[in-house]
Protein backbone atom coordinates (compact mmCIF):
# COMPACT_ATOMS: atom_id res chain seq x y z
CA UNK A 1 0.00 0.00 0.00
CA UNK A 2 1.82 3.35 -1.18
CA UNK A 3 1.45 6.41 1.35
CA UNK A 4 0.46 9.48 -0.78
CA UNK A 5 1.78 12.92 1.13
CA UNK A 6 -2.02 13.64 1.74
CA UNK A 7 -1.91 10.54 4.40
CA UNK A 8 -0.73 13.03 6.83
CA UNK A 9 -3.88 14.87 7.11
CA UNK A 10 -5.56 11.42 7.39
CA UNK A 11 -4.89 10.04 10.55
CA UNK A 12 -7.19 6.71 10.05
CA UNK A 13 -5.10 6.00 7.47
CA UNK A 14 -1.96 6.34 9.50
CA UNK A 15 -3.63 4.54 12.47
CA UNK A 16 -4.19 1.40 10.24
CA UNK A 17 -1.20 1.30 8.67
CA UNK A 18 0.53 1.27 12.27
CA UNK A 19 -2.11 -1.44 13.65
CA UNK A 20 -1.18 -3.19 10.45
CA UNK A 21 2.76 -3.11 11.50
CA UNK A 22 2.03 -3.87 15.11
CA UNK A 23 0.16 -6.82 14.36
CA UNK A 24 2.96 -7.84 12.33
CA UNK A 25 5.72 -7.64 14.94
CA UNK A 26 3.63 -9.72 17.14
CA UNK A 27 2.69 -12.24 14.70
CA UNK A 28 6.68 -12.29 13.92
CA UNK A 29 7.52 -12.97 17.96
CA UNK A 30 4.99 -15.72 18.37
CA UNK A 31 6.25 -17.02 14.93
CA UNK A 32 9.72 -16.32 16.58
CA UNK A 33 11.28 -13.98 13.81
CA UNK A 34 11.69 -11.00 15.86
CA UNK A 35 11.85 -9.99 19.60
CA UNK A 36 10.29 -7.88 21.89
CA UNK A 37 12.87 -5.15 20.98
CA UNK A 38 10.80 -4.44 17.62
CA UNK A 39 7.85 -3.23 19.69
CA UNK A 40 7.42 0.10 20.85
CA UNK A 41 8.54 1.03 24.38
CA UNK A 42 4.85 2.22 25.19
CA UNK A 43 3.26 2.30 28.53
CA UNK A 44 0.67 3.26 26.65
CA UNK A 45 0.34 0.45 24.28
CA UNK A 46 1.57 -1.92 27.50
CA UNK A 47 -1.59 -0.76 29.37
CA UNK A 48 -3.94 -1.47 26.02
CA UNK A 49 -2.29 -5.02 25.48
CA UNK A 50 -2.90 -5.98 29.31
CA UNK A 51 -6.39 -4.71 28.97
CA UNK A 52 -7.29 -6.63 25.74
CA UNK A 53 -5.99 -9.55 27.62
CA UNK A 54 -7.55 -9.46 30.53
CA UNK A 55 -11.19 -8.72 28.81
CA UNK A 56 -10.63 -11.50 26.10
CA UNK A 57 -9.39 -13.69 28.81
CA UNK A 58 -12.69 -12.48 31.00
CA UNK A 59 -14.96 -13.45 28.47
CA UNK A 60 -13.39 -17.16 27.75
CA UNK A 61 -13.09 -17.88 31.29
CA UNK A 62 -16.62 -16.51 31.94
CA UNK A 63 -17.56 -19.33 29.35
CA UNK A 64 -15.89 -22.23 29.47
CA UNK A 65 -14.68 -21.55 33.91
CA UNK A 66 -16.32 -24.62 35.87
CA UNK A 67 -18.71 -23.04 38.86
CA UNK A 68 -15.92 -23.93 41.57
CA UNK A 69 -13.47 -21.98 39.34
CA UNK A 70 -12.46 -18.65 41.00
CA UNK A 71 -11.61 -17.28 37.36
CA UNK A 72 -11.91 -13.02 38.08
CA UNK A 73 -9.31 -13.52 40.87
CA UNK A 74 -7.02 -16.40 38.87
CA UNK A 75 -7.24 -13.93 36.27
CA UNK A 76 -6.14 -10.85 37.95
CA UNK A 77 -3.59 -11.86 40.21
CA UNK A 78 -2.36 -13.49 37.44
CA UNK A 79 -1.79 -10.63 35.67
CA UNK A 80 -0.82 -8.88 38.94
CA UNK A 81 1.98 -11.48 39.30
CA UNK A 82 3.88 -11.55 35.77
CA UNK A 83 3.51 -7.80 35.87
CA UNK A 84 5.59 -8.08 39.42
CA UNK A 85 7.77 -10.72 38.91
CA UNK A 86 9.20 -9.31 35.80
CA UNK A 87 9.67 -5.79 37.29
CA UNK A 88 11.64 -7.44 39.64
CA UNK A 89 13.76 -9.54 37.96
CA UNK A 90 14.48 -6.87 35.16
CA UNK A 91 15.30 -4.40 38.25
CA UNK A 92 17.77 -6.96 39.76
CA UNK A 93 19.59 -7.14 36.27
CA UNK A 94 19.61 -4.09 35.53
CA UNK A 95 17.60 -3.73 32.04
CA UNK A 96 14.61 -2.12 34.22
CA UNK A 97 14.27 0.03 30.94
CA UNK A 98 13.20 -2.99 29.08
CA UNK A 99 10.01 -4.06 30.95
CA UNK A 100 7.48 -2.07 28.27
CA UNK A 101 8.39 -3.74 25.55
CA UNK A 102 9.24 -7.73 27.09
CA UNK A 103 5.46 -7.47 28.98
CA UNK A 104 3.86 -6.04 25.72
CA UNK A 105 5.16 -8.91 23.79
CA UNK A 106 4.58 -11.93 26.44
CA UNK A 107 0.83 -10.28 26.92
CA UNK A 108 0.24 -10.00 23.23
CA UNK A 109 1.80 -13.59 22.82
CA UNK A 110 -0.14 -14.85 25.57
CA UNK A 111 -3.13 -12.47 23.89
CA UNK A 112 -3.05 -14.69 20.65
CA UNK A 113 -2.82 -18.44 22.35
CA UNK A 114 -4.15 -18.77 25.54
CA UNK A 115 -7.73 -18.21 24.39
CA UNK A 116 -7.39 -21.18 22.45
CA UNK A 117 -5.96 -23.16 25.22
CA UNK A 118 -8.55 -22.45 27.72
CA UNK A 119 -12.05 -23.84 26.09
CA UNK A 120 -9.56 -27.31 25.17
CA UNK A 121 -8.05 -26.95 28.90
CA UNK A 122 -12.26 -26.98 30.09
CA UNK A 123 -13.10 -29.73 27.62
CA UNK A 124 -9.92 -32.05 28.86
CA UNK A 125 -10.54 -31.47 32.53
CA UNK A 126 -14.97 -32.10 31.66
CA UNK A 127 -13.61 -35.28 29.70
CA UNK A 128 -11.20 -36.77 31.83
CA UNK A 129 -13.58 -36.43 35.10
CA UNK A 130 -16.68 -38.24 33.17
CA UNK A 131 -15.95 -41.89 33.84
CA UNK A 132 -17.47 -43.26 30.84
CA UNK A 133 -15.65 -40.87 28.37
CA UNK A 134 -11.65 -40.97 27.58
CA UNK A 135 -10.52 -37.85 27.02
CA UNK A 136 -10.00 -36.91 23.36
CA UNK A 137 -5.77 -37.48 22.37
CA UNK A 138 -5.97 -35.27 19.08
CA UNK A 139 -7.77 -32.21 21.17
CA UNK A 140 -4.82 -33.50 24.25
CA UNK A 141 -2.30 -33.52 21.54
CA UNK A 142 -2.80 -29.63 20.17
CA UNK A 143 -3.29 -28.65 23.50
CA UNK A 144 -0.09 -29.40 24.25
CA UNK A 145 1.73 -28.41 21.45
CA UNK A 146 -0.07 -25.03 22.14
CA UNK A 147 1.10 -24.85 25.86
CA UNK A 148 5.16 -25.66 24.33
CA UNK A 149 4.53 -23.45 21.81
CA UNK A 150 3.61 -20.57 24.68
CA UNK A 151 6.04 -21.65 26.72
CA UNK A 152 9.07 -21.07 23.73
CA UNK A 153 7.65 -18.14 22.74
CA UNK A 154 7.67 -16.78 26.31
CA UNK A 155 11.59 -18.51 27.14
CA UNK A 156 12.72 -16.89 23.57
CA UNK A 157 11.24 -13.11 25.08
CA UNK A 158 13.30 -13.74 28.14
CA UNK A 159 16.09 -14.70 26.82
CA UNK A 160 15.75 -11.56 24.76
CA UNK A 161 15.33 -9.60 27.07
CA UNK A 162 17.44 -10.27 29.27
CA UNK A 163 20.23 -11.51 26.90
CA UNK A 164 20.83 -14.41 29.33
CA UNK A 165 21.60 -18.11 27.80
CA UNK A 166 18.97 -20.14 26.74
CA UNK A 167 18.80 -22.16 30.10
CA UNK A 168 18.79 -19.67 32.34
CA UNK A 169 15.94 -17.61 31.12
CA UNK A 170 13.96 -21.57 30.75
CA UNK A 171 15.14 -21.04 34.64
CA UNK A 172 13.35 -17.84 35.61
CA UNK A 173 10.30 -18.78 33.14
CA UNK A 174 9.63 -22.25 34.89
CA UNK A 175 10.49 -19.96 38.59
CA UNK A 176 7.82 -17.38 37.32
CA UNK A 177 5.38 -19.99 36.67
CA UNK A 178 5.40 -22.29 39.43
CA UNK A 179 5.43 -19.21 42.42
CA UNK A 180 2.33 -17.92 39.91
CA UNK A 181 0.52 -21.49 40.89
CA UNK A 182 1.49 -21.90 44.65
CA UNK A 183 0.64 -17.93 45.10
CA UNK A 184 -2.78 -18.51 43.55
CA UNK A 185 -3.52 -21.90 44.97
CA UNK A 186 -2.40 -20.73 48.15
CA UNK A 187 -4.81 -17.50 47.68
CA UNK A 188 -8.10 -19.45 46.48
CA UNK A 189 -7.18 -22.18 48.96
CA UNK A 190 -6.86 -25.43 47.08
CA UNK A 191 -8.39 -24.75 43.74
CA UNK A 192 -6.19 -25.72 40.30
CA UNK A 193 -5.64 -21.71 38.70
CA UNK A 194 -6.73 -21.76 34.84
CA UNK A 195 -4.59 -18.64 33.96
Amino acid sequence: MSRSPGDVYNPAGIMLVNLRALLGVIIDIVLLRRGPDSLPASPALLAIVVGVYAAVMGLVASWFATPEQHWPLELGAGIALVLLWYRVALTLAGKRERFVQMMTALFSAHLLIRPLTVPMQSTLLAQAQTPSASPSSGLALIFLILLVWLFVITVRVVRSTFEWPTAGAIILVLAQELTMITIIVLLLSGSVPAT
